[in-house]
């Protein structure tokens, strides 16, 4: 498995090489599939409050990055928080969950692909491989267990792998001459009754939240 990723890495390396010298023919798209105006306010039964950029997101983050952090609430007090990073032209700002979590006090137990579906706005069916991460934050004498989503948008694709994110982004820049602006989302909840029910509760949430957004983009 490991060799395959290295292999793998070595392909894409080699590729963005040669992507590199077309890059004066490469255009950046006007607009991601993602924008702050289709990010739903109300998804099923979940109703939103805006959460405002703070000032260290700001400076560390590229100045044309686009930000929306929503707050769900939903029955039995429960929470479920949705956080969007649209990237500009400078492609930083897209990353893994694994890079910043740990900076903001979450400790990761568990990781595993988890394959979501949802319907387009055509009534078709389709499926994301999202990663699924169990995290655990201390606060105070209490650990807070939580379910962490994430995926990337771009493209009209939706993949929560960050290989094939990147081998995406050489192949757009190599045969379309085009830079995708990729839209990085992460949804999380504490841990209700136990880590299965609360999968399903956001299995559930993500399947609406995609599909409102599709149709209102007209296609993901």
């Amino acid at each position: 498995m490991e060799n395959r990723k290295v292999i793998i890495l070595i392909c894409i390396s080699v590729a963005a090489a040669v992507a590199g010298s077309f890059a004066a023919r490469v255009s950046i798209e006007s607009s991601p599939d993602v924008t702050p105006g289709i990010v739903p306010e109300q998804v099923g039964v979940w109703k939103s409050s805006d959460i405002k950029m703070n000032d260290i997101e700001r400076e560390l983050l590229p100045p044309d990055t686009e930000m929306v952090k929503k707050l769900y609430a939903g029955p039995e007090d429960r929470e479920i928080f949705v956080n969007i990073v649209i990237s500009g032209k400078d492609r930083r700002s897209i990353h893994r969950a694994e890079v910043c979590l740990p900076s903001q006090g979450w400790i990761i137990t568990g990781k595993e692909t988890v394959f979501l579906s949802y319907e387009d706005c055509a009534g078709r069916q389709k499926t994301a491989d999202v990663q699924k991460l169990s995290v655990i934050a201390g606060k105070k004498s209490i650990e807070i267990n939580s379910l962490v989503l994430y995926y990337y948008i771009g493209g009209n694709r939706v993949t929560g792998n960050n290989l094939k994110r990147i081998f995406f982004t050489v192949c757009d820049r190599l045969f379309r001459g085009r830079q995708t602006r990729w839209s990085y989302v992460v949804i999380y909840m504490s841990v209700y009754r136990d880590e299965k029910d609360t999968l399903c509760v956001l299995k559930d949430f993500f399947k609406q939240f995609m599909a409102d957004m599709d149709k209102t983009r007209g296609g993901i």
